[in-house]
């Protein structure tokens, strides 16, 4: 590498009727943007099963006012039991979301987040995350920042049973206004599987403590105090 920094990413392969699902999605937003209708065999495969792992696709699309994905979201992590993982390059979730991840950990539910460190491609987004750092800590939500790269990861594993990975940031930008498609399953085993590549990458972050939030540089309290402009346009 160098001695640059790497930009961490999460690739999948699926398998199974959920792509033919995907494949409906790229082509409605295909059609939205340029125009033409993907007709090709290679497009749509056929509807074959190859296992026993339940999945679904979901998509949030500002064009049909659909923002199933927050909905997905937000229903899992409220509805958790014991444990949410989440890891996302973008954390700026509007009030109401800070209110259901505040109820969850309330709740005494074991919920970790893992974001960019200093390695990030929007450097605004990330002083108005930290800007609301204090409040997550107080309810007892764990962050970390990713420090060998830039990551661009984006999943939730909720109480070892559910996985989600998709293109959907946790704020109201890719809820609301971004076309987005994530691939939900409910499966033991995929959970597991995903999880093997968030404790990865937790074992390269830091964990943000309150007292190093309290005490984060002068400079930054200052711009935090107006980035929550950023925020408002989410």
């Amino acid at each position: 590498m160098h001695g640059k920094p790497m930009w961490r990413d999460m690739m999948a392969r699926i398998e199974g009727p959920v792509v033919a699902d995907i494949a409906g999605v790229l082509a409605e937003n295909w059609v939205e943007c340029c125009g033409e209708i993907l007709t090709a065999p290679e497009t749509y495969k056929p509807r074959r099963k190859v296992g026993s792992v339940s999945a679904f696709a979901v998509k949030s699309s500002p064009s049909d006012r659909s923002t199933v994905s927050r909905v997905l979201f937000q229903t899992l992590i409220e509805g958790a039991n014991a444990k949410v993982r989440v890891a996302t390059p973008y954390f700026l979730p509007d009030k109401a979301f800070r209110q259901g991840l505040k109820r969850t950990c309330g709740r005494g539910v074991d919920m970790v987040v893992i974001v960019p460190g200093s390695h990030t491609d929007q450097r605004w987004v990330r002083l108005a995350s930290r800007r609301m750092y204090g409040q997550m800590l107080k309810a007892g939500m764990r962050i970390f920042e990713y420090e060998r790269g830039m990551t661009h990861v984006k999943m939730l594993i909720v109480d070892d049973l559910w996985a989600i990975i998709g293109t959907t940031n946790l704020d109201n930008r890719s809820f609301e206004h971004n076309d987005e498609v994530n691939v939900a399953f409910r499966d033991g085993g995929v959970s597991a599987r995903v999880m093997q590549d968030f404790e990865r990458d937790l074992s390269e972050s830091r964990e943000i403590t309150l007292d190093d939030w309290q005490h984060r540089p002068v400079w930054e309290k200052l711009i935090g105090s107006i980035a929550w402009i950023l925020e408002r346009q989410q």
